[in-house]
């Protein structure tokens, strides 16, 4: 036999393909990692609904009653709905004072969550 050694076929193709399907993982990756750091309230989002499904109004508290919450010249009934402050945190009706910021998060229609924060909003 002589000295030539034979050629080998080699196709580029499935290193191509590794080296698509890791920049493509990187990629998911990153993307899953900017959700995370882009989103800190998904664990209210998950308690209080689907974000497709949840309003929310946001103001100060003009009058607070028994069962009600004034926001923007609109009464709002709380009864059964959580009151939370800005950590998440249950707190009691004794913290719905007038001039204090408020989110009311309503899903479908019903209000199912205020969160009041402890400093009065500046206007």
């Amino acid at each position: 036999m002589s000295g030539k050694r034979k050629k080998k076929n080699v196709s580029v193709f499935p290193y191509a393909l590794v080296c698509f399907l890791i920049a493509l993982a990187a990629a998911l990756s990153c993307g899953q990692a900017h959700a995370a750091r882009r989103e800190p309230d998904t664990a209210r989002e998950h308690e209080w609904g689907r974000r497709s499904h949840v309003v929310m109004v946001a103001g100060h508290i003009e009058d607070v009653t028994a069962q009600g919450i004034e926001v923007k010249g609109n009464y709002y009934d709380f009864a059964g709905a959580p009151i939370v402050n800005a950590h998440g945190q249950a707190v009691s009706q004794a913290q719905l004072i007038r001039g204090r910021e408020v989110k009311l998060f309503f899903r479908r229609g019903v209000l199912n969550g205020i969160m009041v924060f402890e400093h009065p909003m500046v206007q």
